[in-house]
């Protein structure tokens, strides 16, 4: 008995000091906008955001680590700590001369799968619903490349026959980065479940039997998510993501798509989302399938285009998010698309999600990007928004062909509000739409690209009204209102 109990207590402790790949912070509070480190408690992987990469390695020199990924143009590297983990976690805690350290964050991906038991057509009621006709008349997304930062993607479908340009594959701890080679076909051998990303695609430019919204666009895959070998996906982390859209940033893809969130509020995934946005990148990210009022990230970030998702009816799908985090939606329930060949003997399958919603609205951007060359991407995010047609039943705008009666340039170039306080710090901006953001080591808070109007801003115990038109600064710390 003695010697169970024995082995019962080294089992336990082997436990709580190992750490795995798959070690999840789904513990972590949904707002994840906390002042300090006390979550680093639940992870042995972690990103740390440096003002020096060479002063880090000198400051972690005394803790088992291994680097794992480094982003020079972002300024911050990842790790992984081996040994004792608590002990070493300990050590983390007290790291100084560092912008920020987070651990890894659990997103995942925002749909259903369902079976195909009508004709094709019957399945395809969204390109009518918002009358895509009329979209075609103007262009179909041509010399437009959309990033869809998702799973692998079967480019051998010939539905997508020649639809790509290189992307990237950015890796994560247990694989290295490679490039994906355009119209490859970039998924597991040994499962047939890695289908979402080509999924997606097809909603955005397939070609074929099933038509896609922005058919002469390109797309570009990224990798965020990696098939497990039993089935199903792992994400491979916000700082490989992070790699992935910097990747994409620099290789020309206008318009980044997200079918994918979680709760957690992440510096290093905000860092990397307003990177591309300062570029004039346009991003949309699904505001997830819980049917609530929620956040969840990337969708919530400012500058996001938030997605939920309508039924063919029009109305809210049962499943879709709404309101905090939804700026718009398109036809998000029972969407035919195209899965990998070799996955099934018809390789197309019908699904649900605002996973799904998401690409109709990357291509729709891509439509008025390529109709509106010189518009910058504030201007078409907020055309989209505005122009959208109101549902007053359920309180959303959905996506349609009159949005092109209207032009871009009336708005904006640029929408920013920087509020100056103390670092890391949270933000709350209440307005036309509710964000929360984290300073950062310098005390700024960044809300890029969002809707001109009137704002409550709320930081510790400051309240400060601030209408933002352009780019304003706005400084606390003088406490002078």
């Amino acid at each position: 008995m003695k010697k169970i109990i024995l082995i019962l207590l080294i089992l336990i402790i082997l436990l709580l000091t190992s750490c795995t790949l798959f070690e999840k912070e789904l513990a972590y509070d949904p707002e994840i906008l906390d002042n300090g480190y006390e979550n680093l408690d639940f992870s042995c992987y972690f990103t740390i955001g440096y003002y020096d990469y060479e002063n880090v390695l000198k400051n972690i020199e005394n803790i088992n680590y291994e680097i794992l990924k480094n982003i020079p143009v972002l300024n911050m590297c990842s790790i992984k700590i081996y040994g004792n983990v608590y002990e070493e976690r300990n050590k983390l805690k007290n790291l100084t001369n560092i912008r920020f350290i987070e651990p890894f964050l659990e997103r995942k991906l925002i749909y259903s799968k369902d079976t195909v038991t009508r004709n094709l057509d019957y399945y395809q009621y969204a390109l009518d619903l918002i009358d895509a006709d009329n979209i075609w008349k103007y262009n179909s997304g041509n010399d437009v490349i959309i990033a869809v930062i998702d799973t692998g993607i079967d480019g051998t479908h010939p539905d997508l026959f020649n639809s790509f340009v290189d992307g990237y594959d950015p890796g994560d701890p247990m694989f290295p980065s490679k490039i994906i080679k355009a119209g490859s076909n970039y998924q597991s051998d040994s499962t047939t479940s890695d289908d979402h990303g080509t999924h997606v695609a097809g909603i955005i430019n397939s070609n074929g039997i099933i038509k896609g919204l922005a058919y002469n666009a390109k797309v570009m895959n990224i990798l965020a998510f990696r098939a497990f070998f039993t089935g199903g996906y792992y994400y491979v982390g916000d700082v490989y993501v992070a790699d992935g859209i910097v990747y994409a940033v620099e290789n020309g893809a206008d318009i980044l798509n997200i079918s994918w969130g979680g709760e957690g509020y992440s510096q290093v995934l905000k860092e990397a989302i307003d990177y591309a946005l300062e570029r004039n990148v346009i991003v949309v990210a699904a505001s997830g399938n819980n049917n609530t009022n929620m956040k969840i990230y990337p969708a919530s970030y400012p500058g996001v285009i938030g997605v939920a998702s309508v039924n063919p009816q029009g109305r809210l799908s049962s499943f879709s998010n709404f309101g905090i985090n939804s700026d718009v939606s398109a036809p998000g329930s029972n969407i035919i698309s195209t899965i990998p060949v070799s996955s099934s003997s018809m390789s197309y399958s019908r699904w649900s999600g605002t996973s799904m919603a998401t690409p109709y609205v990357s291509a729709l951007a891509a439509i008025l990007k390529s109709n509106f060359k010189d518009a910058t991407n504030n201007q078409i995010m907020k055309m989209i928004i505005d122009k959208s047609i109101y549902v007053e039943e359920d309180n959303i705008k959905l996506i349609h062909s009159s949005i092109f009666e209207h032009e871009p340039y009336s708005y904006p170039e640029k929408t920013e509000l920087i509020v100056i306080t103390e670092p890391h710090q949270v933000v709350h901006l209440n307005g036309k739409k509710y964000y929360s953001v984290k300073s950062n080591d310098e005390g700024k808070a960044y809300f890029k690209c969002i809707e001109e109007g009137v704002y409550k801003i709320i930081s510790s115990e400051i309240i400060k009204m601030v209408n933002v038109k352009g780019v304003i600064e706005i400084n606390l710390k003088e406490r002078i209102f």
